[in-house]
C-alpha cells in the first residue's frame, strides 16, 4: 500500500487538521496526530479501493461475498466482512430498485487496521434501519447483524441511489 494523507491533501495541510477525520466521499481516510511519536503525523497505510458491479439478482449475492473474500484474503476480519457484505447485498436486491432489474456495486477499502465495505444500490424511498431484536421472524435482521458486528455503519442517499457501508 501507499501512505495516504487525507485523500490527497498536502502533508502540511493534513498536519494542520490534527486529529480530525477527512470526509472525502470516495476515500475516507483519517489522519492521526500522535505527539508520542516524535511529534509527527501517522497516516493510514492503505491499498487502492477495489470495486465490482453486480446484476441485481439473488444469485449475485454469492459473487459479491466471494469478491469481498478475495480482496480481503488473509485479513483477520475477512469472515465478518464477507458475512456483512452478503447482508448488505441481499438488502440491495430485496429492498431497492437494484432488485427490479437494476444493479449494485460493492467497494472494498483496506488499510493496516481498518476495513470499509460499501454497497451502492439503485435507491429506494425506504430508509435502512436495524430491526428491533424483539420482533418475531426468521428474516429482516441483516442490519441488526451489521450493527452488532461492525465497528461503525451508516448510509446516505435516497430514492435515486444509496450507499450503505460498514467498517471493521
Amino acid at each position: 500500500g501507499s501512505s495516504l494523507c487525507c485523500g490527497g491533501l498536502s502533508r502540511m495541510r493534513a498536519e494542520r487538521l490534527s486529529a480530525r477525520c477527512c470526509a472525502v466521499r470516495a476515500w475516507p481516510v483519517c489522519v492521526l496526530w500522535d505527539r508520542t511519536v516524535c511529534g509527527g503525523m501517522i497516516t493510514v497505510m492503505a491499498t487502492r479501493p477495489k470495486m465490482r458491479v453486480f446484476a441485481g439478482s439473488g444469485d449475485q449475492v454469492r459473487h459479491a461475498r466471494d469478491f469481498v473474500g478475495r480482496v480481503l484474503d488473509e485479513c483477520p476480519v475477512v469472515n465478518d466482512a464477507t458475512l456483512l457484505a452478503s447482508e448488505l447485498a441481499t438488502n440491495a436486491i430485496n429492498h431497492t430498485a437494484s432488485g427490479l432489474g437494476g444493479k449494485f456495486a460493492v467497494t472494498v477499502y483496506r488499510a493496516d487496521t481498518w476495513v470499509r465495505v460499501e454497497v451502492n444500490d439503485d435507491g429506494s424511498i425506504k430508509t435502512p434501519h436495524a430491526r428491533p431484536d424483539d420482533r418475531a421472524g426468521e428474516s429482516g435482521f441483516g442490519l441488526s447483524l451489521v450493527e452488532l458486528v461492525a465497528r461503525r455503519w451508516g448510509h446516505e442517499g435516497g430514492r435515486l441511489g444509496r450507499v450503505v457501508w460498514f467498517e471493521l
